[in-house]
Parts: C-alpha cells; sequence; structure tokens
C-alpha cells in the first residue's frame, strides 16, 4: 500500500489513512494513471505497480512499518495518475 493522503492527515489523530494499491502484477503498468516502480525505487522485493483505480481506506493500525518513500518523480507521477482517475482536471488535472 502507497499512503497518498497529504501529510497533514497522516499526522493528525484521524484514525484511518488513504491509500493506494501496489501490485506485483506489473502487466497493470499498462492501465491509464498507474505507476510503474521497480524494485529499488520502492524498496519492496520485486517490481511494482501503484494501481491509482484502486484507492482503499484502511486502519492506520494495518501499517505497521515504512519501506520507504518514493522518489519525487514517482510522487509526481502517481498524483497525476490520481488526478486523472477521479477526473480532477479543476484541481490542476490534466
Amino acid at each position: 500500500m502507497l499512503i497518498i493522503q497529504a501529510d497533514a492527515f497522516t499526522k493528525s489523530a484521524i484514525a484511518t489513512v488513504m491509500v493506494a494499491a501496489v501490485s506485483t502484477n506489473t502487466r497493470l503498468a499498462a492501465s491509464p494513471g498507474n505507476v510503474a516502480l521497480t524494485a529499488r525505487q520502492s524498496g519492496l522485493p520485486k517490481d511494482s505497480v501503484v494501481n491509482v483505480s484502486q484507492i482503499l481506506t484502511v486502519d492506520r493500525s494495518f501499517l505497521t512499518q515504512r519501506v520507504r518513500r518514493l522518489p519525487p518523480n514517482k510522487i509526481q507521477e502517481v498524483d497525476l495518475g490520481l488526478l486523472r482517475v477521479l477526473d480532477l482536471r479543476g484541481a490542476g488535472g490534466i
């Protein structure tokens, strides 16, 4: 899972966290908005894909460890993918 909410919400007392699913099914990278990650970029054992169409809200107790912070260019790709899948054109989207 990749935390996708603003840091202010993550640091707040809110008991839930918004995340995007991360999969090792690299074929998902071909879907619009999804972002391919190498194992090196993600800190995960295998190459993976952020699936921006699978947004979940999870209890923060499920998040037990931080694997790695993505490089800025990958964060930007995820942001653009979220703008696309949520159709947020008026908020600076595509």
